[in-house]
């Protein structure tokens, strides 16, 4: 395959060309400007020495990102998601419908009129491709006012795995959207913090919703949607601003490491709360 390059323009790198979403793209490897955060909080350690100002951010579905303080960046990405996803679900039903009766009929007129009606895929992709332009925008922004409004040295964020939990859509959109939109994130996220010149931290997200960040107690009970109240030693807080809290607490604890499954991620945290209960006299509650 041959293709014009524009003329003028010295490329000393290698240029990948890149299929993505119905169209050709160009990726071309370029030296970074940094231009550092202003305003980053000093920071000395208690022996007085500098240290570097981190801030915890939890990704979520409703929103972008909450950091550890509770602010949220990013709040229109819950319904657009939602209706993303399900516009998504109800075309692929219908779809496989579509293809079933393509498949199974013999009739050539019908045969032919079921394909050029109902799998075609030229408006779908624009709709879809209008979708994704608006999700990105909505990262983008959210990532923006968190370096304008938390700068930081390091930000610590999640290393997830799970899918998104929406009921009524199906696995396989659940799956789907999963994968791109927290690539999405994580791909604009690494980019600009290269740009200002600020470090990423991946930790484990295993029981980071579920944990007490001042006891250590870990239990699904301790979270009610957007609540967080630990059932033994009933902290309350922002249940996403208490996520980001733990993520960042988890980036200091030496023994949790990327590569840990969660049974011996729970296992250290459990180790934790009993010390936390020894040391206070408290009776822990049954693991």
């Amino acid at each position: 395959m041959v293709i014009d390059l524009p003329s003028g323009i010295h490329f000393d790198r290698t240029i990948k060309l890149v299929y993505d979403h119905g169209g050709l793209y160009f990726h071309v490897p370029h030296k970074v400007t940094v231009q550092p955060l202003k305003n980053v909080p000093q920071v000395v350690t208690t022996k007085g020495k500098p240290a570097l100002y981190t801030v915890g951010l939890d990704m979520g579905v409703s929103e972008v990102y909450v950091d550890d303080s509770g602010k949220q960046f990013g709040t229109r990405l819950g319904k657009t998601l939602w209706d993303y996803a399900q516009s998504l679900d109800k075309k692929l039903r219908e779809r496989n419908k579509f293809e079933t009766a393509y498949r199974l009929t013999k009739n050539k007129a019908k045969k032919k009129n079921i394909k050029r009606c109902n799998l075609g895929k030229k408006v779908w992709d624009e709709k879809i491709e209008r979708y994704r332009e608006t999700l990105k925008n909505i990262v983008n922004e959210a990532i923006n006012q968190i370096f304008k409004q938390c700068p930081a040295d390091v930000y610590v964020v999640e290393q997830f795995s799970n899918l998104f939990s929406m009921k009524g859509i199906s696995k396989k959109v659940r799956r789907m959207l999963s994968s791109w939109i927290r690539g999405i994130i994580d791909e604009r996220f690494t980019f600009k913090a290269a740009t200002h010149g600020v470090w990423i931290i991946h930790v484990p997200a295993s029981y980071s919703s579920q944990r007490c960040p001042f006891c250590g107690h870990v239990e699904r009970g301790n979270r009610n949607k957007d609540k967080f109240n630990c059932c033994s030693c009933h902290h309350q807080a922002h249940s996403d601003a208490n996520g980001a809290l733990n993520l960042l607490l988890a980036a200091h604890e030496t023994k949790i490491k990327n590569g840990l499954d969660r049974f011996a991620i729970k296992a250290i945290y459990r180790k934790e709360y009993e010390k936390y209960c020894k040391k206070n006299r408290i009776t822990p509650i049954p693991a």
